[in-house]
């Protein structure tokens, strides 16, 4: 294996890809093995290993392309709104951050050129009132002059009525009278004189007034068009200002404003910082989990902001804050809440920050945290970031939301009062005082500690898969055969017991038909020759029968055993198929096994070979028991019988043929239990040889724990030279 000393703090996620790669070796070397069906397991167990170690290099990768080795990196990590931007652009413009200071150079810059201050602003907001007025009064003035034009048409349409009825009663007169108008004026023609004078007299008159209003309509037009004017202008610096005052990465109350990660880069002294702003992880988080997990694996320091009291929740479903909490930050060597209170109004600054109903809650809060992150978590600390950055900067557009509330706070406690009681002051000192404090050992053990979580997840899979699942299994496959080899040791037990009695049974059976059958012949009086000869006849006959006998009650055994063995083998392989199967379905049983359940072996074969020679050997008389073998030679001492009477003489008989069929029988019984006793033999063999079948899935699995077992030992020890090396 690669030597730990050997690491460069940068290379250290590649060396360690490097060390993993060594461990899946352990699976090659015995992958050379002779029994196929353990080297086909061995390699199903490194596929599945390869698949651990791929998600381990995944990681690594990932950590690698992400790593920050030159500038102390600080991620603000917590809930959506939670004030993680709020916080971040207060460090900024407290702690001088360069693309912050050019910002509000820019602001400035643009303020001063548009001229526009809080005295403009009063005169642009009462402008604006007083247009609103002037818009009323050109409304009215509109209304009023419509009034006016319709009752002077009115009275003009009066008028030339008039003069229309005098024009009208003049031409009915005769012609006669309208010569004598000629020489004197009638009445009509002098009223019909005066009312067009009177018509031409209102008619001027209706000009002259209508001017008048066009001429005021004009003027108030002018002004309300010159006010607009201003107050666009004004509008208009008013949002050009409003793009460039400070607080434009703070979010707007709506879910999810912060999208992508930002990086913003300080300097104290010569020491490096940085600080990114991290999307919520509790809006669409699955629109924004790469950036979160991308600012984790940056991070060498990471801030959990929350604005609540109450701990971190567990989700009822799906992940809560808590369980992404432990997910997200669990690789991190330094881990702070920090509790930002909300605060609007001057006079929640009056007292202490956080009161005491809020510290007992938020002791219970560091509880929980330090229950998921152990002693990486380092402790808490409170702000109030509103009044903190309302208080921090000036350059805010005047009259805005921002700059009243500036006002706000200013005016009731002061900027620097506001700075310090809102804990921001404290916030600062942290990281100038503690954090970067031997910045290049805290970035050397953050590195190393994430490339040690790797492995040790990587490990930690493995050791939940040998002792929550592997071992498990493997205990109860043992159970499992421990019955079956005991069924087959009762089924040979009973074959022999069986065949055991069965020759019993043959051989007494024998007995008795051949004693019968001699008792028959002595009973017909027979002669001692006669007596002799049938006796030895008949033993030596029933040697041959009795073999056949025995011969076949072998083979009807064999085929018992051979049955009870096929049940037996088949529901062990169904039980043990069905056991492995169920495994691999499940989710958490991330190591698929392909055991081979004792393949090769024929069980039906061996147990059908069982007494097949002893068989053939009784019925074919290669177990032939010779009568002089077994003493049966009929000796009848001195023939002294055929002088006593008849009766004395068969009396005789059958007790010299009771002593030698008990003899010859005896010897029969011997000599074939002699012979089925290689039978007894070879079905100890098939249950010696079924026995060794059974345990092959056991030892195939044993194997794979052995070497999973001895990697995860070779993975605990390159844990601890990350540790030893990384300072952990």
């Amino acid at each position: 294996m690669v030597k730990m000393e050997k690491f460069s703090p940068s290379g250290i996620y590649q060396r360690v890809r490097n060390e993993t790669e060594e461990v899946l070796k352990i699976f090659d070397e015995s992958l050379g093995s002779s029994d196929e069906e353990l080297a086909s397991a061995i390699e199903d167990a490194k596929k599945s290993f390869e698949q651990e170690k791929d998600v381990c290099d995944s990681v690594l990768a990932e950590l690698d392309r992400a790593a920050e080795w030159g500038a102390l990196t600080i991620a603000f990590y917590g809930e959506t709104n939670a004030g993680k931007s709020t916080i971040i652009e207060t460090l900024r413009i407290l702690m001088g951050e360069q693309t912050k200071k050019e910002e509000q150079r820019l602001f400035i810059d643009t303020r001063d050129r548009i001229g526009l201050d809080e005295a403009g602003i009063r005169k642009w907001e009462e402008t604006k009132k007083a247009l609103v007025v002037k818009k009323e009064e050109l409304s009215t003035l509109d209304e009023k002059n419509e009034a006016i034009r319709k009752a002077r048409e009115a009275e003009k349409e009066n008028l030339k009525r008039q003069v229309k009825e005098i024009e009208d009663k003049i031409a009915a007169y005769p012609a006669w009278r309208r010569l004598i108008s000629l020489i004197w004026k009638i009445p009509e023609k002098v009223q019909l004189k005066s009312s067009l004078a009177g018509l031409e007299s209102f008619e001027a008159e209706t000009a002259q007034v209508i001017s008048e209003q066009d001429a005021c309509k004009a003027k108030l037009s002018s002004e309300i068009a010159r006010e607009e004017e201003s107050i666009a202008a004004v509008s208009k610096a008013m949002e050009e200002l409003a793009q460039l005052e400070d607080g434009k990465i703070i979010g707007n109350g709506e879910s999810d404003f912060t999208r992508n990660t930002s990086r913003y880069e300080f300097s104290v002294g010569t020491r490096k910082f940085v600080l990114l702003d991290v999307p919520g992880i509790e809006g669409k988080e699955e629109e924004v989990i790469s950036e979160i997990m991308e600012a984790v694996r940056k991070a060498h320091v990471v801030f959990y902001v929350t604005s609540e009291t109450k701990p971190p929740e567990k989700g009822d479903k799906g992940k809560g804050t808590i369980e992404k909490i432990k997910e997200h930050l669990g690789a991190q060597t330094e881990v702070y809440t920090i509790y930002n209170k909300r605060i609007n109004n001057p006079t929640h600054l009056d007292g202490a920050l956080v009161n005491e109903g809020e510290k007992a809650a938020l002791d219970v809060l560091e509880r929980v945290m330090k229950e998921q992150l152990g002693s990486n978590y380092r402790g808490r600390l409170d702000v109030g970031a509103g009044p903190a950055f309302f208080a921090a900067t000036d350059c805010f557009a005047p009259g805005s939301r921002s700059f009243k509330q500036r006002a706000k706070f200013a005016e009731k406690i002061g900027v620097e009062q506001v700075l310090s009681k809102s804990g921001m002051r404290g916030l600062i000192g942290k990281i100038k005082e503690d954090m970067l404090f031997d910045v290049e050992k805290k970035i050397l053990r953050s590195n190393f500690n994430k490339a040690n979580d790797a492995v040790s997840a990587f490990k930690s899979g493995i050791d939940v898969q040998v002792v929550e699942r592997l071992k498990p299994l493997h205990l109860s496959l043992i159970e499992r055969n421990k019955d079956s080899v005991s069924q087959v040791r009762s089924a040979v037990q009973a074959f022999c017991q069986g065949l055991g009695s069965d020759v019993s049974d043959v051989v007494e059976a024998r007995k008795r038909e051949v004693r019968k059958e001699i008792y028959d012949f002595i009973d017909l009086n027979v002669s001692n020759d006669d007596f002799k000869c049938r006796l030895e006849s008949a033993l030596e006959g029933e040697v041959e029968s009795i073999g056949s006998d025995v011969g076949s009650r072998v083979v009807n055994r064999k085929e018992e055993l051979k049955k009870k063995i096929e049940r037996i083998s088949e529901q062990y392989a169904e039980h043990v198929g069905g056991v492995i199967s169920d495994f691999n379905l499940k989710a958490e049983n991330r190591f698929g096994l392909n055991l081979n359940i004792a393949s090769g072996i024929d069980y039906w074969a061996i147990a059908g070979a069982v007494g097949s020679g002893a068989a053939l050997a009784f019925a074919t008389g290669g177990f032939y028991i010779a009568v002089a073998a077994i003493g049966i030679v009929v000796s009848l001492g001195k023939a002294v019988w055929s002088f006593f009477s008849d009766d004395y003489k068969m009396s005789q008989q059958k007790k010299e043929a009771d002593k030698h069929i008990d003899a010859a029988f005896k010897k029969i019984l011997e000599s074939c239990n002699e012979g089925v006793a290689s039978v007894y033999e070879q079905a100890r063999e098939v249950a010696s040889r079924v026995e060794d079948a059974y345990m092959m899935p056991l030892e195939q699995l044993k194997k794979i724990i052995s070497l999973l077992q001895e990697s995860a030992g070779r993975l605990e020890t390159i844990s601890m030279e990350i540790r030893l090396k990384g300072g952990l």
